[in-house]
């Protein structure tokens, strides 16, 4: 079963190699079925801002960053973060 993926929101750590590290809301659509599945990703993209497929996901450097971008979605979202 083939799938797409539809992006909703995007934020983004730039690397001076004009790679960035993204953290998307997306929505997972399923061919031949009338199911979605709704739910976030890191990927990257390379510096002609195209996105890398990878196998196995994204590799995050640390946690720092992996908290930023959660951090910024939450906010991009008008989500609360939690903290106080």
């Amino acid at each position: 079963m083939s799938n797409r993926v539809h992006i909703l929101n995007e934020v983004k750590e730039t690397y001076p190699t004009g790679e960035a590290l993204c953290f998307q809301r997306v929505v997972y659509l399923y061919d031949k079925v009338a199911e979605v599945d709704p739910g976030f990703r890191f990927m990257w993209r390379n510096k002609l801002k195209n996105l890398k497929v990878q196998r196995g996901g994204a590799c995050i450097e640390t946690l720092q960053v992996a908290r930023k971008l959660i951090d910024e979605m939450e906010k991009q979202l008008g989500l609360c973060t939690g903290k106080v």
